[in-house]
């Protein structure tokens, strides 16, 4: 089947009865003794004496199956092999080889049956190492050359098996550890290096046996010294011939001083020996890549000797330079997303920033961008991976938003992508994760790193309108600290500037959930902000006040009246919180108004304050009459004291009109100065309708939503 776990229940099933059998075997029979000799024949008589027919019958038939052409069927018979070889006591290496030689023999035809044959042995050896029956006591150094020579035999007669053949070697070598012929396997190994690479080593494969020795003998830790020897170690990686087509120029593989011949090794960067092996990868990413990822990943990794490439020095020069770099070809592009989503799912946060490197990401937006590009569909596959993670990993998540928005992709990723990406993440986060990266966006508003001028303005505003984007998103989690912290920062740098002789303060405002306000620490952008970017602020403080306004609070919350938008969790109104935060500002020491406003103007916002203060008083009141007019009058107040920075003159009017009004309504005993003229016969239902008619005569999207 291949069902992988169809197949397991299966063997399972089939491997539990052929044990039983085996069970029942030697409570009646003695185990006879070890034969000498490899005939099948003997094998077999052996066999049936060892384990009884029913096993014997079944390991014959699982070697005879392991050469089926069958879909699914090497893997079943192999996985059956496995399992049923750990729970056999009396079968050795020996007996296994002698019944994959009769099943599987090698011939000199290149017929179909032989390429069979071949991944027949190929299997069949990967079970003796699995199973580990080689390892178990008994077991010698010649059974172990053995296997490993029939291995090299069977890389050397199909290319197209090299990297399977290798790899089962690799995944022998943390079983050498404390067996008795340790030293003797492993100078084998070094030996096979030495001779499978005459033209000394440059592909991929030996790469990864030189590396997978490399990580389980570390050459720097000494107890591993004796086991393996320097000369021979370096004899086989610093071979030296008139063909060699690759001269290391350290025994040490991931020396830095090896990071050009790597890249060649590996099939990173173009050359006739990449061309060899393509045919036979096709679109898989080697596994020499696991090794190298896996040894950045290592807990020993900080114990290996110095001038190791550095992960960040390996991204850019191998990876982005060469795979993702000019020439590159669709194959090597589709490697780079197996690698990309291999690294970013396995190594540890703080390698992730290293990955977003220029030219990896123009391929991938360049492929996401078209629907017709041949990897868009792996582009695809790379952005699930980054939101899956992202999802898993909350500290993984803050680096790819940073790096999405940083310097590699400073637009709108999710628009010149053509995707959701960032917003996918952004709805994922809690309120922690968010203000960091709130935070990191006011630190780029406030200090750029361009240096272009105009570059840096445009980032400046970028970052405002993509605030506003985040307010905005519905599908947000809402919380009133992040809201306000994006609310304050429109209005400080939309309105006010530092004075110089102000003491400025240099760290970011920290959020506190649940206060019922947010401390406003101004911090001087360097450069000044240009005016450009300064309207760009004041425009979102009123577009956010639009959205803001008509967040509805769930009917549980106590303290909103019902029916009424624009309610914070305190009972408060976020048009009034903004009048507050412009009156608290203004008596600033440290910062001076952009807008001045001239003394009729701030007489009579100081009165319209006044009002508004003793409403939202009255409204802290429970069961308080009326509430939904005190509401009322409070959002108007509020709007027309924040619309004399934009539109004085109808503001004005409108905080003109309302004081009579709200006087003759709540029968205020004090009239202020500004209602002496007022005609008092006026209805104050008239008077609010055409208040409410003049904010839509007004162009603001803040006034029409309110």
């Amino acid at each position: 089947s291949l069902d992988s776990t169809e197949r397991q229940a299966s063997a399972s099933g089939f491997i539990s009865h052929l044990h039983d059998k085996y069970e029942e075997h030697l409570k009646s029979k003695v185990i006879p003794p070890l034969i000498s000799n490899e005939d099948f024949a003997g094998v077999t008589e052996y066999l049936e004496r060892c384990c009884g027919a029913d096993v014997a019958y079944a390991l014959i038939r699982l070697t005879r199956g392991l050469a089926s052409s069958r879909a699914g069927a090497r893997h079943g018979f192999s996985l059956a092999l496995i399992e049923l070889l750990a729970g056999l006591k009396g079968v050795t290496y020996k007996i296994v080889a002698t019944l994959i030689n009769e099943a599987c023999p090698i011939k000199s035809s290149k017929d179909r049956e032989n390429s069979d044959y071949i991944f027949g042995r190929v299997f069949g050896f990967m079970a003796i190492i699995q199973s580990g029956i080689l390892w178990r006591k008994g077991s010698t150094k010649e059974d172990y050359i053995e296997i490993i020579d029939n291995l090299i035999t069977c890389s050397k007669c199909k290319s197209y098996v090299r990297e399977a053949c290798y790899h089962i070697i690799i995944s022998s070598i943390p079983h050498l550890k404390g067996v008795s012929f340790e030293e003797s396997a492993i100078s084998h190994l070094i030996t096979v290096l030495k001779g499978s690479s005459e033209h000394g080593i440059h592909n991929p494969d030996d790469v990864n046996l030189a590396l997978s020795i490399e990580s389980q003998y570390p050459p720097n830790i000494r107890i591993y010294q004796e086991i393996v020897q320097a000369d021979d170690w370096k004899n086989a990686i610093l071979h030296r011939c008139d063909s060699c087509v690759i001269r290391w120029q350290s025994p040490k593989i991931m020396s830095s001083d090896n990071i050009a011949k790597l890249a060649v090794a590996i099939q990173a960067s173009s050359s006739t020996l990449a061309a060899e092996i393509h045919q036979n990868q096709e679109n898989r990413l080697h596994s020499v890549w696991n090794t190298i990822v896996q040894s950045y990943n290592h807990e020993d990794r900080k114990k290996m000797r110095d001038r190791s490439i550095e992960f960040e020095e390996f991204w850019k020069l191998i990876v982005d330079d060469q795979i993702f770099g000019v020439g590159r070809t669709r194959r090597r592009i589709y490697w780079g997303f197996q690698l990309f989503v291999k690294v970013l799912t396995t190594l540890p946060t703080e390698k992730i920033s290293a990955l977003f490197t220029k030219n990896f990401m123009h391929t991938l937006i360049s492929n996401l961008h078209h629907e017709n590009r041949r990897l868009h569909r792996a582009s695809l596959y790379v952005l699930n991976a980054i939101i899956n993670v992202s999802k898993i990993d909350k500290s993984k998540a803050m680096v790819v938003i940073k790096t999405l928005l940083g310097p590699n992709c400073d637009q709108d990723f999710d628009v010149i992508s053509n995707t959701k990406t960032i917003k996918k993440i952004f709805r994922n986060m809690d309120f922690d994760e968010l203000e960091n990266v709130l935070s990191y966006l006011k630190k780029n508003f406030l200090e750029p790193n361009q240096s272009d001028v105009d570059t840096m303005e445009d980032r400046r505003q970028w970052i405002i309108n993509y605030m506003y984007l985040i307010l905005k998103d519905t599908q947000m989690g809402r919380d009133e600290s992040w809201m306000k912290f994006i609310l304050d920062m429109f209005l400080l740098y939309g309105f006010f500037t530092s004075k110089k002789s102000a003491d400025v303060k240099k760290k970011n405002a920290k959020l506190v959930p649940g206060k019922n306000s947010t401390q406003i620490i101004f911090e001087e952008p360097k450069p000044p902000l240009s005016e450009k970017t300064q309207e760009c602020c004041r425009t979102r403080l009123f577009h956010a006040l639009g959205e803001l306004i008509t967040i509805r609070q769930p009917k549980n919350n106590q303290n909103v009246a019902a029916g009424l938008n624009s309610i914070m969790s305190n009972g408060g109104t976020w048009a009034y919180y903004a009048a507050c935060q412009f009156t608290m500002l203004e008596g600033d020491h440290q910062i001076d108004p952009l807008i001045d406003l001239n003394e009729e103007i701030q007489e009579t916002k100081k009165i319209a304050f006044k009002t508004m203060q003793r409403i939202n008083n009255k409204l802290k009141i429970k069961s308080l009459d009326n509430a939904l007019q005190y509401e009322g009058f409070l959002l108007l107040f509020s709007f027309s004291t924040i619309m004399l920075y934009s539109e004085p003159k109808e503001a004005m009017n409108a905080l003109q009109d309302l004081q009579p009004c709200y006087d003759k309504m709540f029968g205020t005993s004090k009239k202020s100065k500004s209602t002496d003229d007022t005609d008092d016969t006026h209805n104050p239902v008239d008077v609010i309708v055409d208040i409410l008619l003049g904010f839509l005569a007004v162009p603001s999207y803040f006034l029409h939503a309110a």
